[in-house]
Protein backbone atom coordinates (compact mmCIF):
# COMPACT_ATOMS: atom_id res chain seq x y z
CA UNK A 1 0.00 0.00 0.00
CA UNK A 2 1.07 3.70 -0.87
CA UNK A 3 0.07 6.82 0.11
CA UNK A 4 -0.30 7.72 -3.39
CA UNK A 5 -2.92 4.71 -3.74
CA UNK A 6 -4.80 5.67 -0.78
CA UNK A 7 -5.15 9.58 -2.07
CA UNK A 8 -5.93 8.25 -5.19
CA UNK A 9 -8.91 5.65 -3.41
CA UNK A 10 -9.86 8.90 -1.43
CA UNK A 11 -10.16 11.18 -4.34
CA UNK A 12 -11.93 8.90 -6.30
CA UNK A 13 -15.04 8.44 -3.51
CA UNK A 14 -14.88 12.23 -3.23
CA UNK A 15 -16.03 12.51 -6.85
CA UNK A 16 -18.21 9.94 -6.92
CA UNK A 17 -20.17 11.81 -3.96
CA UNK A 18 -20.00 14.87 -5.53
CA UNK A 19 -21.42 13.22 -8.46
CA UNK A 20 -24.18 11.64 -6.92
CA UNK A 21 -25.30 14.66 -5.62
CA UNK A 22 -24.98 15.91 -9.36
CA UNK A 23 -27.44 12.87 -10.65
CA UNK A 24 -29.24 13.28 -7.24
CA UNK A 25 -30.43 16.96 -8.58
CA UNK A 26 -30.27 16.37 -12.36
CA UNK A 27 -32.86 13.34 -11.49
CA UNK A 28 -34.86 16.06 -8.92
CA UNK A 29 -35.08 18.46 -12.13
CA UNK A 30 -33.15 20.98 -9.95
CA UNK A 31 -30.29 21.56 -12.09
CA UNK A 32 -29.13 24.77 -11.79
CA UNK A 33 -27.62 27.10 -14.33
CA UNK A 34 -26.92 30.30 -14.85
CA UNK A 35 -28.34 32.24 -17.75
CA UNK A 36 -25.16 32.67 -19.45
CA UNK A 37 -24.66 28.63 -19.45
CA UNK A 38 -28.21 28.27 -20.99
CA UNK A 39 -28.78 28.58 -24.79
CA UNK A 40 -32.14 28.45 -25.33
CA UNK A 41 -31.90 26.82 -29.04
CA UNK A 42 -29.83 23.67 -26.99
CA UNK A 43 -31.57 23.17 -23.82
CA UNK A 44 -34.03 20.86 -24.34
CA UNK A 45 -35.14 17.93 -22.49
CA UNK A 46 -33.95 15.71 -24.29
CA UNK A 47 -30.49 17.09 -23.96
CA UNK A 48 -31.22 16.93 -19.85
CA UNK A 49 -31.97 13.29 -20.09
CA UNK A 50 -28.28 12.72 -21.91
CA UNK A 51 -26.59 14.64 -18.90
CA UNK A 52 -28.46 12.28 -16.58
CA UNK A 53 -27.56 8.85 -18.07
CA UNK A 54 -23.85 10.36 -18.89
CA UNK A 55 -23.38 11.38 -14.68
CA UNK A 56 -25.31 8.09 -14.25
CA UNK A 57 -22.39 5.83 -16.16
CA UNK A 58 -19.88 8.05 -15.00
CA UNK A 59 -20.30 7.29 -11.64
CA UNK A 60 -21.43 3.81 -12.19
CA UNK A 61 -17.68 3.28 -13.41
CA UNK A 62 -15.54 5.02 -10.93
CA UNK A 63 -17.83 3.07 -8.18
CA UNK A 64 -16.79 -0.33 -9.65
CA UNK A 65 -13.30 1.41 -9.55
CA UNK A 66 -13.41 2.02 -5.60
CA UNK A 67 -14.81 -1.70 -5.25
CA UNK A 68 -11.88 -2.53 -6.72
CA UNK A 69 -9.73 -0.71 -4.75
CA UNK A 70 -11.83 -1.33 -1.62
CA UNK A 71 -10.43 -4.94 -1.16
CA UNK A 72 -6.97 -3.70 -0.94
CA UNK A 73 -7.94 -0.80 1.45
CA UNK A 74 -9.73 -3.04 3.96
CA UNK A 75 -6.80 -5.61 4.07
CA UNK A 76 -4.19 -2.66 4.90
CA UNK A 77 -6.43 -0.99 7.64
CA UNK A 78 -6.96 -4.54 8.96
CA UNK A 79 -3.14 -4.98 8.79
CA UNK A 80 -2.89 -1.44 11.17
CA UNK A 81 -1.90 -2.67 14.62
CA UNK A 82 -2.42 0.78 16.10
CA UNK A 83 -5.91 1.75 17.26
CA UNK A 84 -5.39 5.59 17.03
CA UNK A 85 -3.95 5.01 13.29
CA UNK A 86 -6.54 2.77 12.11
CA UNK A 87 -9.14 5.51 12.73
CA UNK A 88 -7.20 7.93 11.81
CA UNK A 89 -6.75 5.89 8.47
CA UNK A 90 -10.56 4.82 8.66
CA UNK A 91 -11.47 8.47 8.99
CA UNK A 92 -9.07 10.47 6.31
CA UNK A 93 -9.56 7.98 3.73
CA UNK A 94 -12.75 5.96 3.92
CA UNK A 95 -14.65 8.90 5.06
CA UNK A 96 -12.86 11.32 2.85
CA UNK A 97 -12.80 14.09 6.04
CA UNK A 98 -9.89 16.84 6.09
CA UNK A 99 -6.87 16.14 8.05
CA UNK A 100 -8.80 19.49 10.13
CA UNK A 101 -11.95 16.93 9.92
CA UNK A 102 -9.96 13.76 10.99
CA UNK A 103 -7.67 15.60 13.94
CA UNK A 104 -11.55 16.88 15.44
CA UNK A 105 -13.07 13.74 15.33
CA UNK A 106 -9.92 12.09 16.53
CA UNK A 107 -9.70 14.59 19.59
CA UNK A 108 -6.48 14.86 18.62
CA UNK A 109 -5.71 19.19 19.01
CA UNK A 110 -4.38 20.15 15.41
CA UNK A 111 -4.15 18.51 11.85
CA UNK A 112 -1.11 19.07 11.86
CA UNK A 113 -0.16 16.38 14.71
CA UNK A 114 -2.81 14.45 13.10
CA UNK A 115 -0.49 14.37 10.05
CA UNK A 116 2.41 13.85 11.58
CA UNK A 117 1.23 10.82 13.26
CA UNK A 118 0.19 9.19 9.75
CA UNK A 119 3.82 10.38 8.70
CA UNK A 120 5.48 8.56 11.49
CA UNK A 121 3.51 5.27 11.36
CA UNK A 122 4.17 5.39 7.15
CA UNK A 123 8.28 5.88 7.83
CA UNK A 124 8.24 3.51 10.49
CA UNK A 125 6.16 0.99 8.45
CA UNK A 126 8.20 1.76 4.97
CA UNK A 127 4.46 3.51 3.18
CA UNK A 128 5.89 5.73 0.71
Amino acid sequence: MTKEYLEEYRQLKKRVAALQDLHSSLLAGAYARTPKDVDPKRDTPGNLAVERAGVGDLVASLSATIQKMQTEVDSFMESIDDPLVRALVSLRYESTLTWNETAEKLGNGSSEATRMIWVRYCESHGIE
